[in-house]
């Protein structure tokens, strides 16, 4: 059988769903010893995992192409995340970290560690993992590399590693797909978490057209709580009576809930009693 038309064929079997047909031509690939047989099933089961319908049929499915190649990368780490959506985290984790020391310089296998650590809330071993997934990356692949970074970022500020995480989001703006609306408020967020709004009024300013345009309710909600920590009262009140018109009723709850996250509870502000002043100080707000 021809090699692209037959993978051609499973595709649009997995496309729609029809699993078993998928299979049984897995089936004819096994009996006629096929030479891409490994590429076919890796087809199969991945878009099987990602349906996420027939978990224990694609667990055997898995089994049966760790008999035939057991060295597969590939079929590993889709073991590994069949375990997981099946709910056995611990063994998906476990084995991936064997599987990591089996594959010490496979990048994908570094990534899924750090996530399965991330799903259990373990984020200091999640960095550390990116740390290896990171180091493994080919040199030259720029955009892998940024994704790399970003994550690690982003659990370094999950695991409230702050100041790390700002040198990591700033690692960032070395790389062509830097994107500052995208970026700049993360840092934005960190610096808050360390009481410098000043910089973290900065950073959210410097991108302030283009998360106007997005309505972006965090956007609004962490640049008027900025303002309110440098004494830029005039400004938040203007901000807020944007925020008001794009979302009347969420903007407070959202600044409530910031005040909750990160303040003492002995200094949490009530919002909205704090909007109020800000309406009856400022007569050109409506």
């Amino acid at each position: 059988m021809d090699k692209k038309d037959v993978l051609y064929r499973i595709k649009n079997y997995c496309q729609r769903e029809q699993f078993d047909e998928a299979i049984a031509i897995i089936d004819e690939l096994i009996e006629g010893k096929s030479n891409y047989l490994n590429e076919a099933i890796v087809l199969v089961i991945s878009s099987m995992n990602e349906n996420k319908k027939e978990l224990d049929k694609t667990y055997l499915l898995i089994q049966k192409g760790l008999s035939l190649f057991p060295d597969d990368t590939s079929i590993n780490i889709e073991l590994c995340l069949n375990l997981h959506l099946r709910n056995f985290r611990k063994e998906a984790l476990d084995l991936c970290r064997k599987l990591t020391h089996k594959f010490p310089l496979c990048t994908e296998l570094w990534y899924l560690l750090a996530e399965l650590y991330d799903d259990c809330k373990d984020y200091a071993k999640a960095v550390e993992a990116m740390n290896f997934a990171i180091s493994s990356a080919t040199e030259d692949d720029s955009e892998l590399h940024f994704h790399l970074i970003l994550m690690k970022a982003q659990y370094l500020f999950k695991n409230e590693s702050y100041v790390a995480a700002i040198d990591c989001f700033t690692e960032l703006k070395s790389y062509k797909e830097y994107d500052k609306a995208l970026i700049d408020p993360r840092i934005a967020e960190c610096y808050m978490h360390t009481g410098d709004y000043e910089s973290a009024f900065d950073l959210l300013n410097g991108v302030f057209e283009q998360k106007k345009m997005d309505s972006d309710i965090a956007y609004y909600g962490k640049l008027i709580y900025c303002c309110l920590h440098t004494d830029r009262q005039m400004v938040a009140a203007d901000l807020l009576t944007e925020a008001l018109k794009l979302h009347p009723n969420r903007i407070f709850e959202y600044l409530d809930d910031l005040y909750a996250k990160k303040q003492h509870k002995s200094e949490i502000i009530n919002t909205a009693d704090l909007v109020k002043n800000f309406l009856k100080d400022n007569t050109h707000i409506n």
